[in-house]
Parts: C-alpha cells; structure tokens; sequence
C-alpha cells in the first residue's frame, strides 16, 4: 500500500475508532470533538516524520542510478553546475534521453511531494474543525424534536 493511503486511512480510523464508535455508544458527541485533537496530533507526526524528506533521498538515489548509463553528461552538468544539477545547461542536448528523464524524474518528484504536502493540510485542517466544531453534532442531536 503506498504510503499516502496508509495516511489518510490511519487519520479515518483515529475518527472513527476515537471519535465516531464513542459517541454513537455514549450518545455524546464530546467524543468526536476529542478525537480532532488526536487528528492534528497525527498530523503534526506525519508532517515531523517528513515524508517529503525520504521522498527527495528515493529520488536522489534514482538520479545516481540513471547517471551510471548516462556518465560522461552527468560529469559534464556536476562541473558546470557545483553539483546541483540543472537540466536547463544542456539545451543543446534536448534530443538526449538523460536530460529527458531528469525532467520526468523531477515531474514525478514535485507532484508526489505536492500530494504530501496537500493531504499534511487537510490532516491538520479537518482535525483543528473536528476539534473545534466537533461538539456541535451533540447540540444538533439534542435539538432535534
């Protein structure tokens, strides 16, 4: 299972084992709103454990993998660039499959880094309104005639 459905199944299982289960049982919606609290704490783990981080390794170790095939460009980019590597050095060389899947690798690296950084958001957002709104249901359930 990739990592970022094992994310947002864990912060639905927090809601609906800590949140939901309990105030379906009590008839207390209190629970629920607690359980936004242990959301933004998960949240805030995911976004310490930095997904991200381990994301920009894998990639790295990719790009390496690739310069063993294509080495002499890849020595020629290190010394022109400090090390960094910069695809937009090697215009004249755009017919070159290397600086082509430096491009894909570096596609694939940004939006899987943007999804992280997406669902890290909406972790931390849907918990801080659980918690803070969370209570409301009980009002709303009490209120009803």
């Amino acid at each position: 299972m990739r990592s970022e459905y094992k994310i947002i199944t864990t912060a639905l299982l927090i809601i609906i084992i800590f949140g939901i289960a309990p105030s379906l049982i009590c008839s207390d919606w209190e629970w629920f709103s607690r359980s936004g609290s242990l959301l933004v704490i998960y949240g805030v783990y995911i976004t310490w454990k930095d997904y991200k981080g381990k994301m920009n390794e894998s990639f790295s170790r990719v790009a390496r993998a690739m310069s063993g095939k294509h080495n002499n460009e890849l020595q020629d980019i290190r010394e022109n660039t400090n090390g960094v590597i910069n695809t937009s050095i090697a215009e004249d060389k755009e017919n070159d499959s290397f600086y082509d899947e430096l491009d894909i690798l570096k596609e694939f690296k940004i939006s899987r880094i943007k999804a992280y950084e997406i669902i890290e958001f909406l972790i931390i957002a849907l918990g801080t309104i659980v918690w803070g709104y969370g209570n409301l249901i009980n009002e709303i359930a009490n209120n009803t005639p």
